[in-house]
């Protein structure tokens, strides 16, 4: 329906828009309210969502069970891909000195969503595990550039 009122809308079809948008809001909203879907939904999100993953890895790390916590970050970022997991992730092998696993998790993530400070800072601390110092301060100054811009731009603005 939304594909609909996309396409609609594309040809000045405004009052048809509107309608097909319209029926794809309640249509949403009546299958959150459905009680069998709502059910079957939090079931899923229990045994499977990115967050499932992600606190077992944590679990995993506290026990001492290393290998399997990576491989439950692994999970959960195969699952739903979020900035914040692979963040989370990379610092992780930054903790356990596994500098190429972290450097190729925030580079993807760079890639994938742009750089921003923390992203960044955390591919220094990355580059300089690995013996790469100019690399290191090198991101860390672009890490430092986008902050001070971000902040310049929120007292202009």
């Amino acid at each position: 329906m939304l594909f609909r009122s996309w396409a609609a809308e594309e040809l000045g079809d405004w009052e048809t828009a509107w309608r097909q948008q319209d029926r794809a809001l309640r249509a949403a909203g009546n299958i959150v309210h459905n009680p069998l879907f709502r059910q079957e939904d939090i079931a899923r999100r229990q045994r499977h969502s990115n967050k499932v993953f992600h606190d077992r890895s944590i679990e995993l790390e506290g026990v001492g069970q290393i290998e399997e916590a990576r491989q439950a970050c692994r999970e959960s970022i195969r699952v739903m891909w979020e900035e914040d997991m692979v963040l989370s992730f990379a610092l992780f092998e930054i903790h356990l000195g596994n500098a190429t696993s972290a450097i190729e998790l925030l580079e993807g993530a760079i890639e994938r969503v742009g750089s921003s400070p923390t992203t960044l800072d955390a591919l220094g601390d990355a580059w300089n595990l690995a013996g790469d110092t100019d690399k290191a301060c090198e991101t860390w100054l672009r890490a430092i550039e986008i902050h001070a811009e971000a902040a310049e731009g929120r007292r202009v603005g």
